[in-house]
Parts: C-alpha cells; sequence; structure tokens
C-alpha cells in the first residue's frame, strides 16, 4: 500500500503558494518565539514542577527526536493536497502563537537544566538547544502545540500517514520531558492547545458553529 499518491494535476505556482505560506507561518513562528524568548522578564520565575518532572530522567539521545519537530513543514506540504488545506493549519500553528505569547510574558515559566557534559552527539545536540532556546517560553509548550496541530491535519487528510503523524507527534511531546525542555504541565497544555486549535481554525464544521455561535451573541 502505497502511503503517498503525488497529486500531479495541479500547476507549479500551487505548490509554490503552498511552500510560500508555510515559510510565512514558520518564519512568524520562529522568530516571534525567539523575540518573546529574549523578553520575559528573568526576575519573576514560577516553578509548575510536579513529582513526576522529577522522577523523569534526562536522556540525551532524546534530543534527536526533539528536532524532528522541524520535519513537519515537510509532512504538511506533501500529504495537505489543497492550498486551503495548508492555510487553515498555517493559521491553527499562528494561533497557538498568538494564545501562548502573552502568557509567556504575563506567566514565565522556567524549567531547571541539568549540566550536560559534550561526550556523545546526543550531548552536544542537546546543550546547542539549550544554547539557542532559553529556558522561558515553557507554558504552554509551543513545541507540543505545533506537532500536534500537524499530527492532527494530516490525520485528518488521511488516516494511515496520520497515525504515524500522531505517534511521531507523541514522541516529540514525550522528548520535551526527557531532554528537560519542558514540565509535565507543560506538555499537557500543549497538548489542550493543540486540540482546541486544531477544532477552531482547522476543522470546518467546529468553525461553523464557533462563528455562528458568536454571531448570535452579537
Amino acid at each position: 500500500m502505497s502511503f503517498y499518491k503525488p497529486v500531479n494535476t495541479y500547476p507549479r505556482e500551487y505548490y509554490i503558494r503552498k511552500y510560500l505560506i508555510f515559510a510565512f507561518v514558520y518564519a512568524f513562528h520562529g522568530f516571534g518565539y525567539m523575540y518573546v524568548n529574549s523578553q520575559v522578564r528573568t526576575d519573576r520565575l514560577y516553578d509548575v514542577s510536579l513529582a513526576i518532572d522529577r522522577a523523569i530522567p534526562l536522556i540525551p539521545e532524546w534530543s534527536w527526536i526533539y528536532e524532528m519537530l522541524f520535519i513537519f513543514p515537510i509532512f504538511l506540504v506533501i500529504f495537505l493536497e489543497t492550498v486551503e488545506e495548508v492555510k487553515r493549519v498555517g493559521f491553527a500553528i499562528i494561533m497557538c502563537d498568538m494564545v501562548a505569547y502573552p502568557i509567556f510574558l504575563m506567566f514565565p515559566v522556567m524549567s531547571v537544566r541539568p549540566e550536560v557534559p559534550m561526550n556523545t552527539a546526543s550531548e552536544v545536540i542537546l546543550n546547542f538547544i539549550y544554547y539557542v532556546d532559553l529556558p522561558t517560553n515553557c507554558f504552554p509548550s509551543l513545541h507540543v502545540a505545533v506537532s500536534m496541530v500537524s499530527a492532527f491535519a494530516i490525520y485528518n487528510k488521511t488516516r494511515l500517514n496520520g497515525i504515524w503523524a500522531i505517534i511521531l507527534g507523541i514522541l516529540i511531546s514525550l522528548s520535551t520531558l526527557f531532554t528537560k525542555q519542558h514540565y509535565f504541565l507543560d506538555v499537557i497544555s500543549g497538548l489542550l492547545l493543540a486540540t482546541f486549535t486544531y477544532y477552531a481554525f482547522y476543522v470546518e464544521a467546529y468553525q461553523e458553529k464557533i462563528f455562528k455561535r458568536f454571531a448570535h451573541q452579537n
């Protein structure tokens, strides 16, 4: 069984539009994240760690899985055939950012990172992650939110590929714990954010319900 059947009926400009949409979305996500990360006040940080966080060991090898978030745009371009689908999932990702960024600034949660030697490739990768990503911007986890929104969108399009995408999303979510990038509550809140934005801004039936309810109230 083929996982993907390429569609050759669209002109080249059609695919260029999809790539440009994702380039904009991930530029907004990446630059916005780094800017907010640099603006967080470090004089008032919150701790949402639980006993489960202290029980989870640091496993540097999970840093490879952590970095796999950045291949999801490739999957989305492949499996989402229409520009409209790409726009909807892109908007859902941007809305994850728009919800999370104010929380990062008003309720800054800081993860406590252990000292990691650089004896293996995994440890080098993990130290690089620690270097470029300050230990704030934790609650909710955008790593979890973006990966799961992407996985949900692929599952909505094709069940077989979607199952693998969801498995990858779950592994990426777990990697945030084993790399000590996030706490358990960060992951749960990221999953809730992904679920909300997926249904509110990707699934058309729920969009119609939300807009009709809003219009009725006004």
